[in-house]
């Protein structure tokens, strides 16, 4: 690989005594190194591609360890700069970030994830041939910057030294498809954002045109939302609505997790408990730890685009290449470290998910729920329910895992009052509840519809009626019409504290727009069966409390 420097060398004087705002935002001391920045690096991949590359460059350090961070969103971006690359340089480490293929100032056409093995391994090369790189070099940065790390990770002869990703797995088919279905209003903001950034607004295109994306979620058809946002097709969006169905068109492009258990390099995750990417981080963690390799995952209380994550992304990866690449000692030391929501605090764990027991909670077709077996329904008449799903009314997803703001926990009380939402409540508890791991739900459905989507969630009524979501899943069945059939529906991870004088409340909804569509569009019907053995929700309660025992 050649490289071509067009660039001019910028000095900046890190304060040894002052912390600067960003280094007070981010929880960081003071800086510790002036750096220098090498602009208009070009590195040719082996196709004769030349990708845009910066070098941030401690003054009067020769040799050493590189944090290489590839990313589609600009690597000059001077918000960004300042909140990733350059507090590491800062700290005295080289910094070099490339802008991926089709992207700014990097040659080529951007096809997501298309190219990010090739790249990504032919750039680890170019670095290790350089005279200031001692060979070592680590990978760092959230989201897609993560996805360019798994395409790199687990295929190189020579590995990583290390790994620091946040909010970001070995694949992105979960955030494109979630459970099966269609991610609409991730597939749409994702693709407007790629289409606008290199605009005059750059990112803040998503912000600035909030209305005219809504706009375009609201339509019955969601076909041609990207004209509508964009005002022209996004081959992005086409290709992702297209091949909803066709999900090996992706895998070579956005799926490494057959091959995470090859990757031997020690990792370090930060991700949330309303993220997009939650269930495949915890399955890359689970995966590693399963293989013998070094992981640890840190779960906050973030949605893919808190602003709080940031500062506990950027620490976590210092602490963690302090330690690989320094031998310093690691201030977390435990494997899986997790914020407790409902009492809000954090906790130590030593491995995902920790010990638990299963209990049960029925729900009943007058609209009640209780703890123990469903027979205790009081009726044992067989019941049906119909909820249906209208494109031109969609059943709404009110915060949750998405991009779109607000995110993560929000006020359930209008999604409640709507006809294509069954509500379940149980009666307040008489002291707190402590869930950590994976709630499932067990229901018996049918539908004339050749396919449909159900949506569970489970919520949190405080002591002043608002309900507040916990966590949600959903299965898209794509066998109908049939009779009758019993499904089972894994709800995202969560770690919760549902408190004394609370109650527990399920929905069972026909959509959650626009997080999630029916990629077949159109309308149809759930009907849910309510007997002495359905529907039922298995909590999985914990009996220690991880490192705060006090909850039982």
């Amino acid at each position: 690989m050649r490289c071509i420097l067009q660039g001019r060398h910028i000095m900046r004087h890190a304060r040894s005594r002052f912390r600067s705002p960003v280094d007070r935002l981010l929880g960081l001391g003071p800086a510790t190194h002036r750096f220098e920045i090498h602009r208009d690096l070009r590195v040719a991949m082996g196709d004769g591609v030349e990708l845009a590359t910066t070098r941030y460059a401690p003054r009067g350090q020769t040799r050493g360890p590189v944090i290489l961070i590839r990313t589609p969103y600009g690597r000059e971006g001077r918000l960004w700069s300042y909140l990733l690359p350059r507090p590491f340089a800062a700290r005295g480490y080289q910094v070099v970030v490339q802008d991926v293929r089709g992207t700014f100032d990097s040659d080529g056409v951007f096809e997501p994830g298309r190219h990010e093995r090739a790249d990504g391994t032919a750039t680890v090369a170019w670095l290790r041939d350089q005279p200031w790189c001692d060979g070592r070099v680590v990978m760092t940065g959230g989201s897609y910057l993560g996805t360019t790390q798994w395409a790199v990770g687990p295929y190189l002869d020579n590995p990583l030294t290390a790994m620091a990703i946040s909010i970001g797995s070995s694949t992105m088919m979960g955030s494109w498809y979630p459970q099966g279905a269609l991610g609409l209003d991730q597939t749409l903001r994702w693709s407007f954002l790629i289409g606008t950034q290199e605009g005059r607004i750059g990112g803040l295109s998503l912000l600035v045109n909030k209305r005219r994306i809504a706009r375009a979620l609201a339509a019955p058809d969601f076909r041609d939302a990207d004209v509508k946002a964009l005002g022209a097709v996004s081959p992005i969006y086409r290709a992702g609505i297209e091949h909803a169905d066709d999900q090996g068109y992706w895998v070579d492009a956005l799926d490494y997790s057959a091959d995470r258990a090859d990757l031997t390099t020690p990792t370090s995750m930060v991700t949330g408990w309303f993220d997009l990417f939650l269930r495949d981080q915890l399955h890359d963690h689970q995966a590693l730890i399963a293989a013998g390799h070094q992981s640890r995952i840190t779960i906050g209380p973030f949605s893919h685009g808190s602003a709080q994550l940031i500062p506990h992304q950027v620490r976590d990866a210092l602490e963690f290449f302090d330690h690989t690449l320094h031998n310093k000692p690691l201030v977390n030391t435990a494997p899986v470290r997790l914020f407790i929501q409902g009492v809000d605090q954090w906790s130590d764990y030593a491995a995902w998910p920790p010990p638990a027991q299963p209990v049960e909670l029925a729900l009943h077709g007058d609209g009640t729920a209780a703890f123990g077996s469903p027979s205790t329904s009081i009726s044992d008449e067989t019941q049906w329910k119909t909820i249906a799903y209208d494109p031109y009314d969609p059943t709404p997803a009110v915060g949750g895992p998405t991009l779109n703001m607000p995110a993560g926990r929000q006020d359930q009380t209008a999604v409640e009052h709507r006809a294509d939402v069954l509500v379940h409540t149980s009666t307040a508890l008489d002291g707190p509840l402590e869930v950590i791991g994976t709630i499932t739900a067990h229901l018996t459905v049918t539908t004339p519809d050749p396919s449909t989507l159900v949506v569970v969630r489970v919520c949190d009524v405080d002591e002043h009626g608002t309900s507040w979501n916990v966590t949600e899943g959903l299965v898209r069945l794509t066998d109908g019409p049939r009779s009758q059939r019993t499904v089972r529906i894994d709800l995202d991870p969560t770690g919760y504290v549902f408190k004394e004088k609370h109650k527990l409340r399920v929905h069972i909804a026909a959509g959650a727009h626009p997080r999630v569509v029916d990629q077949r569009g159109g309308t149809y019907q759930i009907a849910v069966c309510y007997t002495d053995t359905s529907p039922t929700m298995t909590f999985p309660v914990t009996a220690e409390g991880g490192s705060q025992p006090g909850y039982h």
